[in-house]
């Protein structure tokens, strides 16, 4: 399918004000973690809990109810791991809000950022207020959560301009008349080859690249078609597990993906 189904919880109780709710401050930097400390804390907040350890702030929020995770993202990927990790836990914890604090602020990790689920990016440096304020919109207007086959996390959709509610994406368009299956396929192929050049990825570049060449041998959107579709997206996703990983490791993975669909295509 093109789309994939979202599921939504049930709508809950009114939030507490964030001041009210623990506060799990995760940082790596001891530095930037009494300084986080002390910017809640003047901003109003009656708990905070602060940590280094990936492990215990995970533990932190599966044990404190209604907790929030500020997580600081800077030379490394700790935070942003740390809020992905959180995404996939099995229990109610994996929906807790999390908020990323850094100084990186090119569009692309802002993006990442926002893939990985978070609920708002506040930039250093910042004051009282501009966490406050930040805060108090998490937490106050929270965003629906919702779980797809390769997301976890606020919804991270907006209305378009002249269409309104529902939120549109590429399988509503389709069901819309704004475009044909086909042609959102390959939007779709489009859209993949592009985000990865953008992220400085020309490995996950060649999986749109792959679909593209794929799509365009076809007359129609057939079920099996739509198999390689879903093999390609989860392609991405284990690139993007394996961002870290040697080149070589993820070459071999998109070879095999592109070796998978030249016997699909000379079957």
């Amino acid at each position: 399918m093109l789309d994939f189904d979202v599921f939504e919880e049930k709508a809950e109780a009114a939030r507490l004000p964030w001041q009210a709710r623990p506060l799990v401050v995760f940082e790596t930097v001891s530095f930037l973690r009494r300084l986080s400390v002390e910017v809640l804390r003047f901003a109003g907040a009656a708990r905070v809990i602060p940590t280094g350890c990936p492990r215990d702030a995970l533990e932190t929020v599966r044990e404190s109810r209604d907790a929030m995770l500020i997580c600081g993202w800077e030379g490394g990927d700790d935070g942003l791991a740390l809020v992905r990790r959180l995404r996939v836990q099995g229990g109610p914890e994996r929906r807790s809000q999390a908020l990323i604090v850094s100084q990186r602020k090119r569009a692309v990790d802002i993006e990442d950022a926002r893939d990985a689920g978070v609920d708002g990016y506040l930039l250093r440096p910042f004051c009282a207020r501009d966490l406050e304020r930040r805060m108090r919109q998490a937490s106050s207007r929270p965003a629906r959560f919702i779980e797809t086959a390769r997301f976890a996390g606020p919804d991270r959709r907006r209305p378009r301009p002249g269409f309104g509610e529902p939120r549109y994406k590429r399988g509503a368009d389709v069901s819309a008349g704004l475009v044909d299956a086909m042609q959102a396929a390959l939007n779709q192929a489009d859209d993949m080859a592009f985000q990865s050049m953008r992220r400085g990825d020309p490995i996950g570049a060649r999986v749109g690249r792959s679909l593209r060449r794929f799509l365009e041998g076809l007359d129609a959107l057939t079920p099996q078609a739509r198999e390689i579709i879903d093999l390609h997206r989860a392609t991405l996703a284990r690139l993007e597990d394996l961002r870290g990983a040697e080149p070589q490791v993820r070459a071999e993975l998109v070879n095999g993906l592109e070796a998978i669909v030249m016997k699909r295509k000379a079957a």
